[in-house]
């Protein structure tokens, strides 16, 4: 404790010296938030900006590391977001699927807008999370859009980090119960996947929630006493 005092005292004596000394600390913490600060941004960091992509299938990758966010452009999720942006018309009204699988952060959202101005865009729709087997969430929208119509698409993102945007990616075929793979016999055991599965309209609605991935199967009954008869499709498994 004496030693404790003694230095406070030659602090107190020396006074201008110590304030030199925590000016020096603070001024070299500030130059490396500075230089962290000074990164250069994407390319599609504003929305004047946006990546145009065409077509009605494809992969693109980028990165969010030092992207910005602009003066009224709309946020979905996270306050402090690093956004960039891709442009899209399309090309017919087919249903249409981003997402992000394959992206190095499982924080990121996808948001759709309408509009030419970042302040007054109309919101299209934003993801739903989605997983399958897979180790880390994705986001993924589906839409149905005016053919000819130019499409935002938004991606937000909560840390810096590299991302894979998708349209129309492939999912299983089994992905909807209308087309449920059909098993046979007793017993066996089959590889399956349900990455990039999602809940159809037609799914129970105890599947129909933000997150789900389910694929379909369907079996037939064995028949002892009577003929077997067809059986309607049904969203409830056999």
């Amino acid at each position: 404790m004496a030693a404790k005092g003694s230095d406070r005292h030659r602090c107190r004596a020396g006074l201008r010296r110590c304030m030199r000394v925590i000016g020096l600390a603070v001024t070299a913490s500030a130059a490396v938030i500075l230089a962290t600060a000074a990164q250069a941004a994407p390319g599609n960091d504003a929305f004047a900006n946006a990546t145009v992509v065409s077509g009605a299938s494809g992969t693109w990758s980028g990165t969010t590391s030092g992207a910005t966010s602009e003066t009224g452009e709309p946020i979905t999720r996270f306050p402090t977001s690093m956004t960039v942006w891709y442009r899209w018309t399309a090309p017919s009204a087919a249903p249409v699927t981003f997402d992000t699988y394959g992206s190095a952060s499982d924080r990121n959202t996808l948001t759709v807008f309408t509009g030419s101005s970042v302040n007054a865009l109309t919101q299209v729709v934003t993801n739903t999370l989605a997983s399958g087997n897979t180790s880390t969430d994705f986001a993924r929208v589906t839409f149905t859009p005016v053919a000819g119509t130019t499409y935002s698409i938004q991606i937000e993102g909560w840390t810096a980090a590299s991302y894979t945007l998708s349209m129309n990616p492939p999912h299983p075929a089994n992905d909807d119960v209308a087309n449920a793979q059909v098993i046979t016999g007793e017993t066996g055991s089959l590889a399956t996947t349900n990455i990039r599965a999602g809940a159809a309209p037609t799914d129970p609605p105890a599947l129909a929630r933000e997150g789900t991935a389910s694929v379909w199967y369907a079996g037939r009954r064995r028949c002892r006493d009577a003929p077997c008869s067809a059986a309607p499709a049904s969203s409830t498994p056999p």
